[in-house]
């Protein structure tokens, strides 16, 4: 079992949505469904082409945040989400896979 952390967007943007919906969720809102990708480098190439304006250095930090949360996480697996809002760190455990 891992103990994953996780941020609502870069500003907490989507926290209300993760706890009202009882969901783990990350930003990059322009990239398309992710559950079919099955390779570091078919999420780079997807993460490149979605984001051509975007220097290689960023774009491999990307995916070093990206691809634990699309094919790392496991069931039972823990996850925390500081709040960006209030002075407190919400728990849950992770139920599925990646959807």
């Amino acid at each position: 079992m891992a103990l994953w952390l996780v941020r609502a967007g870069k500003r907490g943007e989507q926290e209300e949505f993760a706890l009202n919906n009882r969901v783990a969720v990350i930003g990059w809102d322009d990239l398309p469904d992710l559950s079919q990708v099955q390779t570091r480098e078919e999420l780079y190439n997807l993460l490149e082409e979605t984001y051509p304006e975007i220097q290689r250095k960023a774009l491999l930090s990307w995916l070093s945040q990206i691809w634990p949360f699309v094919r790392e996480m496991q069931q039972g697996d823990l996850v925390a989400l500081p709040s960006k809002r209030r002075p407190v760190v919400y728990f849950g455990r992770v139920k599925g896979p990646y959807v």
